[in-house]
């Protein structure tokens, strides 16, 4: 999809991708989404797989609550999407996955797994609700026995997400280094580890750790009022041959380190679901030289739907995807 800057590329592929997630990747306030002089927005996409297809219908209106509909049937609830349309964003803003904070990782992470693994979301769904009531708990006065209630409650909720991370990463770690490798030609060995905030230790299962870890916590916790440990303020490091590559790697090696991710990450939903994910670049590749960039279509090898957005059309990569010229103007919405 070719077309110069501010001619509604993104706009398209952001609709796309709230038919998908539930929401852009750009803004968390859907007021933001909406036309300048209009009251709300409605977006209509029609997929299929196995033959049948489907449409997916989202939209948001002043006053109202969001509405987000599968074949007519309204979805109650936003993690139900990831059993349908699996799609992968591209987006320039994934170098913060290497160079950014932690809670970006941390997103990166939890949506990864939620779409390789259904289960995944009602685990991050009972994990949030208990980190919920564990803070308010402690934003108040509390007998000893009701916080060993939650506690208890807490790190089972906590232990079971790790776990599921966990076991994502023993198969994510080695894809991402193979993508890397590839989009890169470089020899640099990728190395990816889950960082806990939770000081391991070789004495009794995730759960006991933590547990051990909150009763030492707990006056600390009382004074600041908040859960000072748990998978919420887990993070994972990157590494390009032993070095961080938030604070060594080039802007090149940053950008090809967060597309390798994605690929990886769309590789185990595959490997999961029994097809590939639609993809969607949206003007990543343009931030690559013309190699690097050959070498991403390359890896693709025709098996996924893929969606390109590029300022230029004439630039030489390789790229033979079928063209969508996109003037300013347009209605793409």
């Amino acid at each position: 999809m070719c077309g110069p800057n501010g001619s509604g590329k993104t706009n398209l592929f952001e609709a796309m991708a709230y038919c998908a997630f539930g929401r852009s990747f750009r803004t968390r306030s859907d007021t933001e989404l909406v036309s300048f002089g209009q009251d709300g927005f409605r977006v209509v996409c029609e997929a299929g797989w196995d033959g049948i297809e489907h449409t997916f219908e989202a939209g948001w209106t002043q006053g109202e609550s969001k509405r987000i509909r599968l074949d007519g049937a309204r979805v109650e609830r936003i993690g139900d999407l990831y059993r349908w349309l699996r799609l992968i964003y591209f987006s320039p803003a994934d170098i913060d996955i290497v160079n950014g904070a932690a809670g970006v990782r941390r997103r990166f992470i939890d949506q990864a797994v939620s779409q390789y693994s259904f289960a995944y979301v009602e685990s991050y769904r009972r994990y949030l609700h208990v980190l919920r009531q564990r803070n308010a708990l402690l934003k108040r006065q509390f007998a000893p026995r009701e916080k060993q209630v939650w506690d208890g409650r807490f790190c089972e909720a906590a232990a079971d997400l790790v776990r599921r991370r966990l076991l994502y990463f023993d198969t994510f770690i080695e894809q991402a280094g193979v993508f890397y490798r590839a989009i890169s030609g470089a020899s640099e060995q990728l190395d990816v580890r889950y960082l806990h905030s939770l000081p391991r230790d070789d004495e009794g299962g995730l759960a006991e750790q933590y547990i051990r870890q909150a009763d030492r916590m707990a006056e600390r916790e009382t004074r600041y009022q908040r859960t000072l440990l748990g998978p919420h303020l887990d993070d994972m490091l990157l590494l390009l041959d032993g070095k961080p590559a938030r604070q060594f790697a080039s802007q090149g090696q940053q950008r090809s380190l967060s597309i390798a991710l994605r690929l990886a990450q769309a590789r185990l939903i595959e490997s999961q679901a029994g097809e590939p994910p639609v993809l969607v670049f949206d003007d990543v590749l343009a931030e690559l030289d013309a190699a690097r960039a050959a070498r991403v279509l390359e890896l693709l090898d025709h098996r996924c739907q893929v969606f390109v957005a590029r300022p230029d059309c004439t630039r030489d990569d390789g790229c033979d995807l079928p063209v969508i010229n996109v003037t300013a103007g347009e209605d793409t919405a």
